[in-house]
C-alpha cells in the first residue's frame, strides 16, 4: 500500500483527543495555533450531552443507547458531520460511527470520492504521477474507536465528547483538522458488552482478538467500514489496571511486515506528541516498559497497522481513576508531565 504523505494533518488530530486539547509534535504546530495552549472557542451550534441527555458526558457511565442518540444530534446539528450504522449486534444492537469533517468532503459525491481514491492508494502498480494528483486532493482518513471490550466504557463518552468538540469548535487547532482531515468515529464496538458489563459481546467473543478471523459480526462490519475509508491513523480506546494512562511506543516484538514508516509515525510522532500533551497536563503515562507490542494480527492496533498501512495504536486509561477522570484523559490526550514505569502489572488488553 502507499503510505500517504500527510504526516503533519494527521499529526494535527492526534491532538484533539479530547474535549479540548490536542497534542501535536511542536515542531509542526505554529506558535500561533499551538494545539495545547490554544484555548478552545465554540460557536454554540451544536446541542452539548446535557441538553440532549440531561448530564454532562463522563459524569457518568452512559449507555450505548445514549452514545448513539447523543451522536444522532450532534450529526442534526451539524454539516461537519455524518453519522450511520455499520452493524447490528445478535441481539439486536446498532453500532453506531460518525464522520466528521468539512460538508464539502461529507457529501455523497465527495465520499464515493474519498472511498476510490483510497483504493486506488492502495495499489502497488499505481503510477507515481496518479498517486500524487490523488494525494493532493484527498483528506487523511483518521479513525478513534472505543469499547471493543463492554468493560472498559471511558472512551466511549470520550469519543462523543470529541464528536462535539470538531463540530462546533471554530478555533484554528480544530480548523485544521477539520480542513485537512475525514475523522471517523465509533463511540462503542460492543454494545452488547457494555449493557452486561462484560469485556466479551454478547456470544461471550473476545473481539479484540477476532479482527484476523472476523467471526463476530460487530468484527465483520467495521472492517467493511474501514475498507471503505481506510485509515492512515487508528486510534483503539481501552481500559486497564491502575490509575496511568498507556500510549505507544510499543515494546518489541514487532511484526516484522509491519512498515518501518508506519514504525516511524506510531513511536516518533504520536508518541510524542502524546508525551508532550500530557505532560502540559502534567498527567503520569506508560509507554513501553508496559509490555504492549506490536504483534499479535488480531488487535485493534497491528491489524490497521498492516492491513492498511496506518499508524495502529493502542491507548489504555487507568481504570482506577474516577469516571470522569477517565473520560477527561481519554478525551483530552493531554500529554502528561511525567513518565511512570507501570506500577500494576499492565498488559496487553
Amino acid at each position: 500500500m502507499r503510505k500517504i504523505s500527510w504526516v503533519t494533518a494527521v499529526t494535527v488530530v492526534a491532538a484533539l483527543v479530547a474535549g479540548g486539547a490536542m497534542s501535536v509534535a511542536p515542531a509542526q504546530a505554529a506558535a500561533s495555533c499551538d494545539t495545547v495552549s490554544t484555548t478552545p472557542t465554540y460557536a454554540g451550534k451544536v446541542p452539548t450531552a446535557k441538553q440532549v441527555l440531561g448530564f454532562d458526558l463522563g459524569s457518568r457511565e452512559a449507555t450505548g443507547d445514549q452514545l448513539n442518540k447523543y451522536l444522532s444530534a450532534v450529526d442534526r446539528a451539524s454539516d461537519k458531520v455524518v453519522s450511520g450504522t455499520f452493524a447490528t449486534t445478535t441481539t439486536g444492537r446498532k453500532l453506531s460511527y460518525a464522520l466528521v469533517s468539512r460538508k464539502k468532503n461529507l457529501t455523497p459525491a465527495a465520499l464515493a470520492r474519498l472511498s476510490t481514491d483510497a483504493a486506488l492508494l492502495r495499489r502497488p502498480d499505481l503510477p507515481a504521477a496518479v498517486a500524487k494528483v490523488i494525494e493532493a486532493r484527498m483528506p487523511a482518513i483518521l479513525w478513534l474507536t472505543a469499547n471493543v471490550h463492554g468493560n472498559e466504557p471511558a472512551g466511549g463518552d470520550a469519543v462523543d465528547r470529541i464528536a462535539y468538540e470538531l463540530a462546533d469548535r471554530t478555533d484554528c487547532v480544530a480548523s485544521r483538522i477539520l480542513d485537512n482531515a475525514v475523522v471517523g468515529l465509533i463511540p462503542s464496538q460492543n454494545p452488547d458488552g457494555r449493557a452486561l458489563n462484560t469485556r466479551q459481546n454478547a456470544n461471550a467473543f473476545d473481539m479484540n482478538r477476532d479482527w484476523f478471523a472476523r467471526t463476530q459480526p460487530e468484527t465483520s462490519g467495521k472492517l467493511d467500514l474501514l475498507a471503505k475509508y481506510p485509515p492512515q491513523l487508528y486510534i483503539d480506546e481501552h481500559g486497564m489496571g491502575g490509575d496511568s494512562y498507556f500510549f505507544p511506543p510499543n515494546s518489541d516484538p514487532t511484526y516484522h511486515e509491519t512498515s518501518d514508516s508506519s514504525v516511524d509515525w506510531i513511536n516518533n510522532v504520536y508518541g510524542v506528541a502524546n508525551g508532550a500533551a500530557f505532560d502540559a497536563k502534567q498527567f503520569s503515562y506508560d509507554t513501553y516498559q508496559s509490555g504492549y507490542d506490536l504483534f499479535f494480527q488480531g488487535y485493534g492496533d497491528s491489524v490497521p497497522t498492516t492491513e492498511f498501512g496506518a499508524a495502529g495504536m493502542t491507548f489504555e486509561v487507568g481504570q482506577g481513576a474516577s469516571y470522569p477522570v477517565q473520560t477527561e484523559k481519554s478525551t483530552t490526550r493531554p500529554e502528561w508531565l511525567r513518565c511512570s514505569p507501570a506500577r500494576d502489572g499492565a498488559h496487553r488488553s
